[in-house]
């Protein structure tokens, strides 16, 4: 006799969760950032943790340098702009207080107080994720 259990319990951490079968799935060994206006570049996302931002002055270090991809004069992507980070499954992005934002498909993501880090948004693939005025895509190679 074959017990059944409630919908989403026993069958693993994404049972339930799925809205969409077969969908497939960021994974941080397959999840990139690709810059919009360089569709052929891509930024890997394998880290559990990702400091974005620009190494200006030499002295400050981020896990994903955006220098290259800030055109503007001044640059307008902080030098410790977001956060990228992996949480139980999930790709997500704090933005650290910057001052020209951070938005996700358009809308900005805030703190409140403003200069704080923001909630954190969840990322899927597709997803269209603005440092300032420098706009990159969500996706998986693999």
């Amino acid at each position: 006799m074959s017990q059944s259990s409630p919908a989403g319990v026993g069958h693993g951490p994404q049972s339930g969760l799925d809205p969409i079968p077969g969908a497939q799935h960021l994974r941080p060994d397959t999840a990139y950032l690709s810059p919009c206006e360089s569709p052929t570049v891509t930024l890997p996302l394998a880290k559990l943790e990702l400091l974005v931002g620009r190494n200006d002055p030499p002295q400050i270090k981020v896990d994903l340098d955006l220098s290259a991809y800030d055109k503007n004069t001044p640059p307008l992507i902080s030098r410790h702009h977001a956060l990228l980070q992996w949480v139980e499954g999930r790709l997500e992005v704090i933005d650290l207080g910057s001052r020209n934002g951070t938005f996700v498909d358009g809308e900005r993501i805030q703190s409140s107080p403003p200069g704080k880090p923001s909630d954190p948004k969840a990322l899927n693939i597709g997803t269209r994720l603005r440092f300032a005025t420098t706009e990159f895509e969500v996706i998986s190679r693999g």
